[in-house]
């Protein structure tokens, strides 16, 4: 029996696990036990773990690939077969896989790549490191000149031709005396030669090859210096020696070693410009101002396309413009001015379009203004003034809609003012002063609501002053002297609160001075003098706490000098002559501390003069003539200390005005010039009222005459010796004529009136003189005699 157990507990092990457990449980229950009391089995097998190999992974290519597989393990640490996964990459621009765990290289870094089945999961890091397998110099071949350099750039790539980002590399020359190459790629070339430039990476390297050749430039510029004195230069550090061009004076080059600006201003550059500055092709600067450069601007400066400023300022140039200058498409800044260049101005200048500023005055530039300036429409200056231009204002110019400045002064322009440079909505400043246009001012200019200036001074401009200029809020000053305008002042201009000077003198202006003008509270300078302005002076003009000067003569004023002017207590210049004003000479004018010019002549003005004008500390000029003053002068007088000119003559009050014959006056009258009657011992005036005096000093210049042959160009001065003359200037003009002008000198500063042209004795037209300084060493001085009327 025991046998037969045996074989049937055999059976039963070898039996299927599920019916041997039936089966023990049943022999369990035939031996009197119970099933219940059976020991359940293990767990069934379940993944627990899972390993990745190969356990490190290391790409040196982008699209590199590896496999990686994934054994799957039970809790018992069984390895489990067929058992899926799925595979996934927490950054996939390192790394990427697909399902049957193929990963790619995406991007450098590092990214972890993760079998997961169930709740069971493995992972390993992989590692994108791109090594360069080969590297690319740019440009492979490249020429550059002594002292100039240029960039290389090196990409390294991987072994599947991908570029390593970031890669860094090391820089070397196989010849450093031809040229050295830094650590960015950076080569300088030093000598004529060739080299070979390598970049490495790691293993890998790529190279260029760089030749160095003599800089073109060099001979341009040494024939500047030759041309031009250039031993005599006030600055020359490193011209003509081996430095780079870059270390010369005034020289800066460009990545090539090329010069981009040449600038030797006020260097006393002397003689012709070489035309081989026209070799600087790569020149987008050249500057050579206020030297004393000569002879014609060469025609080959128009081969500099580069070009964007061109200035030859201030020095002797001749002959005319290059037209071919009108080919500088880049040119935004011309400056010619200050020059003897003749003829016209090319209207081929027309074709520059980037062009800001066209600065052409004082030469001897001739013909019409080209319309085609008017194609310039990014012009903001435009300078054209001192020359001997005719003809009309061009209505084109109406269209430089971002013009900021028009200067056409000192020519011989005819014609109206085009209506159409009411258009220039950005224009500051129009001055076409001392030309001989005509027609009334056009109403349009008061459309020009960024104006500050506006100068017509001495032109024949006629009719009325438009009260349209009244909406020009921002005009700071307006100057219509020395015209034929007519009418009244309009009470408009009262309300252009921004003006410091009006000038209106010069005209035939009626009516009486508007009492609106007392509220430019920013006014500094108020001349109406020289018109037929009639009534009583405003006592509004008293609120003008800002002003500087006022000029009120030559008109038909009535009435005393209001009191109110004595609050214009920063006033230097009162100029009352001839304007009709009567009463007494007010005492408060001694409280006007800065006066330093004070003329009440020819007025019907009577009485003492005050002794509080003692008082005024700074006072050069006093004109008391031709009035009903009388009494001797007030011993005060004997404290002004700066009395330049003092005129008394012919008052007929009652007894005369006169100074004193006291030792203390003669003294006093021997310090500057003086014009009157001296007093008696009974205080009445003695002499004649044309006894006059002059300070000893070299302090006037004697007259000139041009001869039959004038040197072109001569410019003299005269002071005429006779306290009746006024201060002359006269040039020799190169057609024979003589200019002339009446000069006043205020403060340092020349004013002119009555300028002209005399042919024959007879007056040919207006014209401008110019006053320049190097021409006025020509002039001999000598003193005037004292006591000489001539």
């Amino acid at each position: 029996m025991v046998d037969g157990v045996n074989q049937m507990i055999r059976s039963v092990c070898s039996a299927p696990p599920v019916w041997t457990r039936g089966l023990i449980a049943a022999l369990l229950v035939g031996c009197g036990g119970s099933a219940d009391t059976m020991q359940p089995d293990a767990a069934p097998p379940r993944p627990a773990s899972i390993e990745v190999s190969p356990a490190t992974v290391a790409l040196s290519a982008l699209g590199d690939t590896v496999r990686l597989h994934a054994e799957v393990r039970d809790q018992d640490g069984r390895r489990m077969e067929s058992i899926a996964v799925s595979w996934t990459s927490n950054d996939l621009t390192v790394a990427t896989v697909n399902e049957t765990g193929l990963v790619a290289a995406e991007g450098n870094g590092a990214a972890t790549v993760t079998a997961t089945t169930g709740s069971a999961s493995g992972s390993v890091t992989v590692s994108v490191v791109q090594v360069a397998d080969t590297v690319m110099v740019t440009p492979p071949t490249t020429t550059l000149v002594a002292g100039g350099s240029v960039r290389l750039l090196a990409e390294a790539r991987d072994a599947n031709g991908q570029v390593v980002a970031g890669a860094e590399f090391m820089w070397s020359s196989n010849d450093t005396a031809v040229a050295i190459v830094d650590d960015s790629g950076l080569v300088l070339g030093l000598a004529e030669g060739t080299t070979t430039v390598r970049a490495f990476s790691g293993r890998a390297f790529g190279s260029a090859e760089v030749s160095v050749a003599t800089n073109p430039d060099r001979a341009a510029l040494v024939a500047l210096y030759e041309a031009t004195g250039g031993d005599s230069w006030a600055r020359r550090g490193n011209w003509l020696s081996a430095a780079p061009l870059a270390a010369w004076e005034g020289v800066r080059v460009d990545g090539t070693g090329r010069v981009r600006l040449l600038a030797l201003p006020e260097n006393h550059l002397r003689g012709p410009l070489p035309a081989e500055l026209g070799n600087l092709i790569t020149l987008e600067v050249l500057i050579l101002n206020h030297n004393e450069l000569t002879g014609p601007i060469p025609p080959e400066l128009e081969n500099l396309t580069r070009l964007d400023s061109l200035g030859l300022w201030g020095s002797a140039l001749t002959g005319q413009i290059p037209p071919g200058l009108g080919g500088l498409k880049e040119l935004r800044h011309l400056s010619l001015g200050f020059n003897e260049l003749t003829g016209g101005i090319p209207p081929e200048l027309g074709n520059l379009g980037n062009l800001e500023i066209l600065h052409l005055s004082a030469n001897k530039l001739t013909g019409a203004i080209p319309r085609e300036l008017g194609n310039l429409v990014n012009l903001r200056k435009l300078n054209l003034q001192g020359n001997g231009l005719t003809g009309a204002i061009p209505p084109e110019l109406g269209n430089l809609r971002a013009l900021e400045e028009m200067w056409l002064s000192f020519n011989g322009l005819t014609g109206a003012i085009p209506s159409q440079l009411g258009n220039l909505a950005n224009l500051k400043i129009l001055n076409p002063q001392f030309n001989e246009l005509t027609g009334p001012i056009p109403a349009d200019l008061g459309n020009l609501a960024s104006l500050e200036e506006l100068n017509l001074l001495a032109n024949a401009l006629d009719g009325p002053i438009p009260p349209e200029l009244g909406n020009l809020r921002r005009l700071r000053r307006l100057n219509l002297q020395i015209n034929q305008l007519t009418g009244p002042i309009p009470q408009e201009l009262g309300h252009v609160d921004s003006l410091e000077r009006l000038t209106l003198g010069g005209n035939a202006l009626h009516g009486r001075i508007p009492p609106g003008l007392g509220n430019l509270s920013r006014l500094e300078w108020l001349d109406l003098h020289t018109n037929a302005l009639t009534g009583p002076v405003p006592p509004e003009l008293g609120n003008l706490a800002g002003l500087k000067g006022l000029g009120l003569g030559w008109n038909s004023l009535t009435g005393p000098i209001p009191p109110e002017l004595a609050n214009l207590s920063r006033l230097e210049w009162l100029n009352l002559e001839r304007s009709g004003l009567s009463g007494t000479v007010p005492s408060w004018l001694g409280d006007l501390s800065d006066l330093e010019l004070l003329n009440l002549g020819t007025n019907p003005l009577m009485g003492s003069v005050p002794p509080e004008l003692g008082s005024l500390a700074r006072l050069e000029r006093l004109y008391l003539f031709e009035s009903v003053l009388a009494g001797p002068l007030p011993a005060a007088f004997l404290e002004l200390p700066r009395i330049l000119t003092f005129w008394w003559h012919d008052n007929t009050g009652e007894p005369p005005l006169c100074v004193p014959e006291a030792a203390a006056w003669t003294n006093w009258l021997a310090g500057f010039e003086w014009r009157g009657a001296r007093c008696s011992s009974s205080g009445r005036g003695t002499g004649s009222d044309d006894s006059v005096g002059y300070p000893v000093r070299p302090s006037s210049l004697r007259l000139q005459v041009c001869s039959s042959a004038p040197a072109q160009g001569d410019l003299f001065q005269a002071v005429s010796c006779s306290p009746k003359g006024p201060i002359t200037m006269a040039a020799c003009l190169d057609d024979g004529s003589v200019l002339r002008a009446d000069i006043r000198i205020e403060r340092g500063t020349l004013s002119a009136s009555a300028v002209h042209r005399e042919e024959g004795g007879r007056t040919a037209g207006w014209d401008w003189l110019m006053v320049e300084q190097d021409k006025l060493r020509q002039m001999n001085a000598q003193s005037c005699p004292k006591n000489r009327d001539e």
